[in-house]
């Protein structure tokens, strides 16, 4: 079984999941999707959020904007990051499930993967910015 957690904001995918108020998490296994459930991670500080995930079993983190810092707390316990997402929250998690999460209407906008997989946000126009 998978666990997948997406940061939410009115049914949307939350713009920076650093300052989302709350989780949707969505087990998957064989390919079908299992219980649902939305915790509210509101009054959580930014430290605790990494390994509030890590015991919750989540393996895999769906959200718009993240720091670096928690991109790399989320990584250090295993858990895999899929940032830069925008949209319907249900849709974007049907399209993860069906591996079509790589459509561009699921990119926030202004950022791309680079030649190595690397992810950059244009800041200003012609001066885009690693992330």
């Amino acid at each position: 079984m998978s666990r997948i957690a997406i940061g939410i904001w009115r049914g949307c995918v939350s713009t920076t999941l650093d300052f989302a108020s709350s989780l949707l998490l969505i087990d998957m296994a064989e390919g079908k999707t299992g219980a649902r459930e939305e915790i509210c991670i509101k009054s959580a500080p930014p430290q605790s959020i990494a390994m509030r995930l890590e015991q919750m079993g989540v393996g895999v983190v769906i959200c718009g904007a993240i720091s670096r810092w928690l991109t790399q707390n989320l990584e250090m316990r295993g858990i895999r990051v899929i940032p830069f997402v925008t949209g319907d929250a249900e849709e974007v998690f049907r399209a993860f499930a069906n591996g079509t999460l790589d459509n561009r209407k699921f990119l926030m906008a202004g950022c791309l993967p680079d030649a190595r997989g690397a992810w950059r946000c244009r800041r200003r126009k012609g001066n885009p910015r690693r992330i």
